[in-house]
């Protein structure tokens, strides 16, 4: 029984005493077993040692698969758990594709299992720890002026270079707080403005290069954190700060007016970004970024149009961004970017792959350095 009850207990007395004493035990025992035992993961290959916790129990069962057959069916590896804690020793070493239970016991009775750990490859040469690069391909489609049957009708080539490194870590209360930065370099499609009477209709659409960088400060809590094979993920939002160019390749952009722009466009702009994280075993492993929607306000020369005396009018522009990324054998991109403010809008959307640069690597490097 927890130390608050323990107390409580202690200064009644009377008849009544000892059944709510153990209505108490009871609740707390119930409060206790609500939580299943859980491993500290990931599980990598090569370890021969297991710890988690087991919140409320005294002894947990280990029990380790491979290929569906359990290896401890005959020898059962009990273990004795110490201030919800416990600790296993292996008289074999993990290996990849081997699967990890944990079960409650309670005398001989088997009660709360956990979710399933899965061993994985431990990091190798092509793992960069605080720094994370990832490598997109697909296609973009966008709305492009002129196109009158179908909306959407515009598809460009779409590849892309994200960076990120995360800097820095702190606690504050019950938060996890991250200072990450990123840089992205991309081949795609902009929106630039050309017709600054038409405000009605979308911007046209170049293939274009672009580079930026960004600064975001994640934070999220436990109530935003869960486990999922293995891995802690965790659901945050950061404050952010983004800037960079985009020059299209099609050089100048004109009007009748003449010309404005000279097919370099700077952006920045500030905001916020929502996403989802799965984190490292510790602060040493960035995490990875699986999805994210971000919102910032700032200025974008790509929509810059002729105002009345052939002056250049900067607009306050709100521009939305998402990506996800949906795990599979061919990890599918999904996003879109949508650009508004005075002047026309633009909506774009984006298919394709992503892979994790480090991971790929790893895969075609020889046996021996993997």
């Amino acid at each position: 029984m927890g130390s608050r009850y323990r107390g409580i207990c202690t200064r009644l007395t009377g008849p009544s005493a000892a059944l709510l004493c153990a209505l108490l035990a009871g609740h707390w025992q119930l409060l206790a077993q609500a939580e299943p035992p859980s491993v500290n993961g990931p599980l990598l290959e090569g370890e021969t040692k297991i710890s988690g916790a087991a919140k409320g129990a005294s002894r947990v069962r280990l029990k380790i698969y491979l290929r569906r057959v359990e290896l401890t069916s005959e020898k059962k590896l009990d273990v004795e758990v110490k201030q919800d804690k416990f600790v296993a020793a292996l008289d074999f070493p993990l290996v990849r594709s081997m699967k990890v239970v944990v079960v409650r016991l309670e005398g001989e009775a088997e009660k709360e299992k956990s979710e399933e750990y899965e061993v994985s490859a431990p990091q190798g040469e092509y793992d960069w720890g605080r720094v994370r690069a990832d490598f997109s391909v697909g296609a973009i489609l966008s709305q492009h002026r002129g196109a009158k049957k179908s909306q959407f009708s515009k598809v460009d080539p779409y590849a892309g270079l994200d960076m990120g490194a995360n800097w820095a870590n702190w606690k504050w209360q019950c938060w996890r707080i991250k200072l990450n930065t990123y840089f992205t370099a991309r081949l795609t499609s902009i929106p630039v403005a050309t017709q600054p009477t038409d405000l009605a209709k979308f911007a046209s659409s170049e293939k274009a290069a672009h580079i930026g960088a960004g600064v975001y400060l994640p934070l999220y809590c436990k109530g935003t954190t869960w486990q999922f094979k293995g891995h802690k993920n965790a659901l945050f939002v950061a404050p952010l700060l983004k800037g960079g160019w985009e020059t299209t390749t099609s050089g100048y952009e004109k009007t009748d007016a003449g010309k404005i722009h000279s097919g370099f466009f700077g952006f920045t702009g500030g905001g916020v970004r929502f996403g989802h994280f799965r984190l490292g075993p510790d602060n040493s492993v960035a995490p990875e970024l699986i999805s994210y929607l971000d919102y910032a306000s700032g200025r974008w020369d790509a929509f810059d149009v002729l105002g009345p005396g052939g002056q250049t009018q900067k607009a306050w522009r709100h521009t939305f961004e998402g990506r996800l990324k949906v795990p599979g054998l061919l990890p599918l991109l999904v996003g879109f970017d949508a650009n508004v403010g005075p002047g026309p809008d633009d909506m774009r959307f984006v298919f394709g792959t992503r892979f994790d640069i480090g991971r790929l690597f790893a895969l075609l490097a020889p046996e021996g350095l993997r």
